[in-house]
């Protein structure tokens, strides 16, 4: 940095001009010469000035390199784990070795025969009511049972939604539980649409506890339980629903699921409503009984009017040929309309009065001539009014 120069500290170079002048001048007197002061640093108290970089010559740039050192190339940084919505699944552990399948509870009995009917999910949005059935599915991984799979669905309606699609795909009934009366409120809209599409889905839902003393598992302790008591919770959907009942006892369990399933699944289908008092689903079932298959099944559909189920009937029939037996059920021509005639309830009746018919002679086609009409005789003019005699007068 440039330093500029200032004057000294003292003014010394003035005296030595002024005594320069007077030792030149001839009457001046010679001086004592006086000693050199340096230069000092100078007093400005202003900052130095800076060079700025416009005022340098700029640098002249250097042309990139074909090929830059890898030492010299930026480290490429990962970036940061990406923090994912929901959890992510733990690895899963060892199974259990599967234990036989012996419920306790009547909510251990209604998971584990859900699942020996065929029922693979268990849609459900749950409540206080739901305490038996979370502590029987607990327990049922844990031994390694087969059990119905547990999605749990932020809304009824949501749920509803879900169970009627995975029916109409597989074509087989779903199943679902809500909580007590106002979550079976808030499924209505999505089971009107199961109930006139012919969808079958067993929906379940918990009944408010009956019992207040305590005597009984599960009884009420919360005061929801007061304020969502309903006269009649099935009420609401008996409309729309197949079937609807109250679970009463633990020994009902296996019944109540195989009616309800056949239900749902006979012709028309539809769902079906059952509520669960969390009593009953808390209640001992360790010494009732129950079968690994259906006790009930889907009644048959209706079969289709037509003659092959007539024609086993007339192979019953004391047909002498079996071409007569084919013509009696062979489909006939009407004079009319000329469509195919269903074959006569009482086929074998028919088969004889018209096996006897056809032995009789044929009838001659000439008719005898009626006999002569008959014609009436005339009857006499009547007189004109004119020529009647007028009857005398009284």
């Amino acid at each position: 940095m440039d330093i500029e120069k200032t004057q000294p500290l003292n003014s010394g170079d003035k005296k030595g001009s002024g005594d320069k002048k007077k030792a030149e001048s001839p009457t001046a007197k010679p001086v004592a010469p006086v000693a050199k002061v340096e230069d000092t640093l100078p007093l400005n108290t202003k900052a130095p000035k800076v060079d700025s970089p416009a005022a340098k010559p700029a640098a002249p740039a250097k042309a990139p390199s074909a090929a830059p050192k890898a030492a010299e190339a930026p480290k490429k940084t990962e970036p940061a784990p990406r923090i994912e919505p929901t959890l992510k699944p733990e690895p899963a552990a060892p199974k259990p070795e599967a234990a036989p399948f012996k419920p306790e509870t009547a909510a251990d009995a209604w998971l584990g025969l859900l699942a020996a009917r065929g029922i693979e999910y268990l849609f459900s949005n749950g409540g206080t009511d739901f305490a038996p059935v979370v502590e029987a599915y607990a327990k049922g991984q844990k031994l390694g049972w087969r059990l119905p799979e547990i999605v749990i669905v932020p809304h009824e309606n949501m749920g509803v939604a879900m169970a009627h699609g995975y029916a109409m795909v597989t074509g087989k009934p779903q199943a679902m539980m809500v909580h007590v009366g106002v979550g079976t409120a808030n499924a209505i809209n999505g089971l009107i649409n199961a109930s006139r599409q012919n969808v079958p889905i067993l929906f379940t839902a918990g009944r408010t506890p009956i019992t207040e003393s305590g005597a009984l598992t599960a009884a009420r302790n919360n005061y929801i339980h007061w304020a969502q008591e309903h006269f009649d919770q099935g009420g609401m959907m008996r409309e729309f629903m197949k079937w609807d009942y109250e679970l009463r006892h633990a020994e009902q369990v296996e019944t109540v699921i195989d009616r309800a399933l056949a239900i749902s699944k006979t012709e028309p289908q539809g769902p079906v409503y059952v509520t669960l008092p969390r009593e009953i689903l808390a209640s001992d079932f360790s010494s009732q009984k129950y079968s690994p298959a259906a006790t009930i099944v889907p009644a048959s559909p209706p079969a289709a009017p037509g003659c092959p189920t007539k024609r086993r009937r007339c192979a019953s029939s004391p047909a002498r040929t079996r071409s007569s037996t084919a013509k009696s059920c062979s489909p006939r021509k009407t004079r009319r309309s000329r469509k195919t005639a269903p074959c006569s309830p009482s086929s074998a009746s028919a088969h004889s009065r018209r096996t006897r018919r056809l032995k009789r002679p044929p009838a001659t086609l000439t008719r005898p001539p009626s006999p002569p009409a008959r014609r009436k005789p005339k009857r006499p003019a009547i007189a004109a009014a004119a020529d009647r005699p007028t009857p005398p007068f009284s």
